[in-house]
């Protein structure tokens, strides 16, 4: 019997060296020439290994004898490897395991490991701790060491790299008990890459009684809230991601932006999120889930597994429908819940939280009976996970909210008669530090909340509506503010009455002149602590030009407001203000801002509206990275964006982003980072992106904040193209936007997700000079969309069926909600057909306009018509066939030479109108006599 054909032996078929079978889940390397000796795991068994894999080998055989150097790249390419390759098809797993002993050994080779990382190909893979849909968590083992770590698999493509590596340098800087410790990541070949992270000890899965489910919440929250607190939300809370470490201790698994799995919150779940309340919403859902199986949240009868009221009130506050009532994490880790932990932490940030109301005791009867009764009635909030449905009723909740004193002490600054926006105190007071921030809060949310609290007390009260601005302008109530004091507390005004009695010790001062001359600049050198500055003046009369040196003793300044006064130029000294935050020179003649603007590091407003001889930025405006409202009309002031906007990721109003060169720094690519967006937001000269892979660098899912989205190519129209068509596919905003306008969009045909029924809060919809599209996008399905406009679409000869359903789907009533309906400037259209019984059940107006080829319409189907315009369709020669709906009230035609003779009283159409209580016919009013 030859030395192979013991039981437990291989040949090395490297060196020939006999060596003993490897016989677990464990790389092994010949103790000759150092080639790696590996097999998958299965019971031992007898074999003769021969030295070299022949043709009728069996693909265990193979695996058991090969070897490979790691230091040849062509590894999978190899001789031995090609011989076997018709067993490969049909044993996969040889060549994964293979693949991922190779990567095993790149973790240790590519990377530059400290002293306390081990060297990775010294790790033994002992087990799987966790598998699921987003790769293996295992357990390995340093061999020399003894020490041991998890080991976490991911897919990765090249494209994500750069933006993983990033991710992982501010995942080392997360230290928190309840947080897996990320220590490194190493990329790998075939797109599988590892995260090297602390020892772990199982996936979390189960509970045997509520004081499990208590410490467990309580422990995962303490995690969430320390992400939180720093700005970053989760976005993939579920069991597969929360672990326990060898000590017992709850470990919520965070992978950064980039890897998380995180999909759109579906709007199935019958509640309304954001970024920070879906984390919440999550965590309610585990607990949930945990509760089901442990027996807790069950059907049972027995009184010792019901939930106990604190249990259903904390599930409650998590998954409250109103994302406005819902808890944030920092007021869950103090919910009564948690009284009964005697080891319980009360946080070092904002020691008093302000929780919102418990609710009340028959609330959680109907709560109660919700969670453990077969049958659930009228459910007011669902969440859909898999097979299961869970339920909880909502309870009535209302917070009332303290205003901080400085934010009344602010409202000082503004004289009697004088009135502002909403949004001008709002950023003031954030430039002052008025408030304290909370853990998920953004600023401007908590400055809206407290200027409604002020508008309810009456402290602030509306002047009244601008049609221009299109914006409500508010005052300062005199009895609430008194008006009469000329110094209040740090708070000065100077008018040209009181010049002679100024107290340079203020800290906010308003004054009100007419000139800014050398006299003025003067004075304000006598306020050396000044933070506020806001000078009122009769712009006709105030002097175009300051002084240089005006700002060079404001050092401590931090909100300069010289809106609407005649200054043409801004002198370079205000690159000197290194405390500035607020700055608006809105409603000013200058034409250009001083390049040292660049310096204003801590500027977080800059507005210019209304300053409609600036035609530029400052090029270094990409520098200014605490910058979060960059107030202009971009589109008619400027031609082109400054370079490295996208450095701006804290810029939460900018109207518009005009597309340049990506070799110009001005790329849509800018946009990446930059998801606080918020309101309306245009992107404009798209033809300037070069193809979809560019136009997905924009991220448009992750732009949550934004209500209102333009896209937009230029007003010469775009040659019909592939390329145009997958750009505008990539451009796919987030599922809560409620307006969308497509302008110039010169493809052949329109995207798919703009057919997505998940738009739940898509209100309206403009499609405008959309020339080369021949037929109009299936959006019948769109559940909420109320008014939509249809303006130069050329080459629509028909609206069929397609238009209310599309060929995948079917809906029982089309456009539920449409109510006004624009048909203008479609030149080719002949008919619109493919109504059926029960659409557009709510459609009350109809605005069709010269469509000058158009002989048909579905008018006696829309049930719920109330007003009808026909104008300059001159081939449309009756209304319609049948009826027209009794609900109608007012007919408006016009230029329709075709219909206007039979609309008349004695015309063959009269009949189907005469009921019609207004009716306008080429500007002449008809009617019953």
């Amino acid at each position: 019997m030859s030395e192979t054909d013991k039981v437990g032996l291989v040949r090395c078929p490297k060196c020939e060296k006999i060596l003993p079978e490897v016989t677990d889940f464990s790389i092994n390397r010949c103790g000759g020439c150092g080639s790696i000796l590996r097999r998958p795991s299965r019971p031992p068994q007898t074999k003769t290994i021969s030295s070299a894999p022949s043709a009728s080998s069996s693909p265990y055989s193979f695996f058991e004898a090969f070897s490979f150097p790691f230091s040849s790249e062509g590894l999978l390419q190899s001789s031995a490897w090609q011989e076997n390759s018709r067993y490969i098809s049909r044993w996969r797993v040889v060549k994964h395991a293979v693949v991922a002993t190779l990567r095993l050994h790149r973790l240790g080779t590519d990377r530059n490991w400290n002293k306390t990382v081990p060297n990775l190909p010294d790790l033994d893979l002992k087990s799987t701790i966790e598998a699921s849909g987003t790769g293996k968590v295992y357990r390995v083992v340093n061999r020399h060491t003894g020490l041991t770590y998890a080991l976490k698999e991911f897919r990765d493509d090249s494209s994500q790299r750069q933006q993983i590596s990033a991710d992982v340098q501010i995942l080392k800087e997360l230290d928190h008990p309840n947080l897996v410790k990320c220590y490194d990541v190493v990329f790998g070949d075939a797109g599988v890459s590892f995260l090297l992270l602390e020892p772990l000890d199982r996936g979390f899965s189960s509970v045997t009684c509520e004081f499990d489910l208590l410490t467990f919440a309580y422990q995962l929250l303490s995690g969430l809230n320390f992400l939180h607190r720093k700005r970053i939300r989760h976005g993939d809370i579920k069991l597969a991601n929360i672990f326990v470490d060898l000590n017992g201790q709850v470990k919520l698994l965070y992978l950064g932006k980039t890897l998380s799995n995180t999909t759109p919150f579906s709007p199935e779940i019958g509640a309304i999120h954001d970024e920070f309340s879906w984390d919440v919403w999550s965590v309610g859902l585990c607990i949930l889930k945990l509760g089901k199986l442990s027996g807790r949240l069950s059907e049972s009868e027995d009184v010792q597994k019901q939930p106990s009221t604190e249990l259903l009130r904390f599930l409650s506050a998590c998954m409250q429908a109103d994302v406005l009532k819902r808890w944030t994490a920092e007021q869950l880790v103090h919910h009564p819940f948690f009284d009964q932990l005697s080891h319980k932490k009360e946080l070092q940030l904002n020691k008093e939280i302000q929780l919102p109301s418990i609710i009340e005791e028959k609330d959680l009867f109907n709560l109660r009976e919700q969670l453990t009764s077969p049958v659930r009635k009228k459910p007011r909030i669902s969440t859909e996970d898999e097979d299961r449905v869970y339920n909880l009723e909502t309870p009535k909740d209302s917070t009332t909210h303290e205003v901080p004193e400085s934010c009344i002490e602010h409202c000082n600054l503004f004289l009697p008669d004088c009135e502002f926006e909403k949004d001008k105190l709002v950023r003031m007071w954030i430039a002052e530090e008025c408030f304290e921030l909370g853990a998920t809060k953004r600023m401007e949310d908590v400055g809206n909340m407290y200027f409604d609290a002020l508008i309810q007390r009456e402290v602030i009260v509306p002047s009244k509506f601008d049609n221009i601005l299109r914006q409500t302008m508010y005052k300062v109530n005199t009895s609430q503010v008194p008006d009469g004091l000329l110094k209040q507390g740090n708070y000065l005004r100077i008018t040209p009455s009181n010049m002679n009695e100024i107290d340079s010790g203020a800290l906010h001062l308003t004054w009100k002149c007419k000139t800014l001359d050398r006299s003025f600049s003067d004075a304000l050198k006598n306020f050396k602590q000044l933070h506020t500055l806001v000078v009122l003046g009769d712009r006709c009369a105030v002097t175009g030009q300051l002084p240089s040196d005006f700002f060079l003793g404001l050092k401590l300044l931090r909100t300069l407001d010289l809106s609407r006064t005649h200054i043409a130029e801004v002198p370079g000294s205000i690159g000197k203000l290194e405390s500035l935050r607020y700055l608006d020179m809105s409603g000013t003649p200058i034409q250009r801002l001083p390049e040292s603007v660049d310096r204003l590091h801590r500027l977080q407003t800059l507005n210019l509206k209304y300053c409609v001889g600036l035609s530029a930025l400052p090029r270094g405006l990409g520098k200014l990275v605490e910058l979060r409202h960059l107030d202009l009309d971009i589109i008619s002031q400027l031609k082109s964006m400054p370079g490295g906007m996208g450095n701006l990721v804290k810029l939460q109003t900018l109207q518009a982003f005009i597309v340049g060169k990506k070799n110009d720094g001005c790329g849509i690519g800018e946009l990446k980072n930059m998801n606080e967006i918020s309101g309306s937001f245009s992107i404009s000269m798209l033809e300037n992106v070069s193809g979809a892979e560019e136009a997905r660098e924009a991220v448009l899912l992750h732009k949550t904040y934004i209500d209102k989205l333009e896209l937009r190519w230029n007003d010469f129209g775009d040659a019909d193209s592939q390329d145009t068509a997958e750009i505008l596919e990539s451009l796919q905003p987030h599922f809560h936007l409620k307006e969308l306008l497509l302008s110039f969009y010169g493809g052949s045909r329109f995207p798919s997700w703009m057919s997505n029924p998940f738009y739940t809060d898509l209100v309206t919809m403009t499609l405008y000079k959309c020339i080369n599209c021949a037929i109009l996008p299936s959006i019948g399905e769109l559940p909420s969309l109320k008014i939509l406009n249809i303006f130069h679409m050329e080459n629509v000869r028909n609206i069929s069926i397609l238009f209310c359903r599309n060929i995948v789907t079917t809906v029982v009533n089309a456009f539920p909600r449409l109510e006004e309906l624009t048909l203008e400037g479609m030149s080719a259209l002949e008919e619109w057909t493919g109504v059926e019984d029960g659409d557009f059940p709510c459609l009350a107006q109809v605005s069709i306009r010269y469509c000058p080829e158009l002989r048909l319409l579905p008018l006696s189907q829309l049930s719920s018509l109330e007003r009808l315009e026909i104008s300059h369709c001159k081939q449309l020669i009756s209304l319609t066939e049948g009826s027209l709906p009794d609900s109608l009230d007012s007919l408006i035609i016009r230029c329709c030479p075709g219909i206007n003779e039979r609309c008349r009283k004695d015309g063959v159409d009269w009949p189907k109108i005469a009921a019609v209580r207004n009716i306008w016919i080429d500007f002449e009013k008809l009617g019953l006599d």
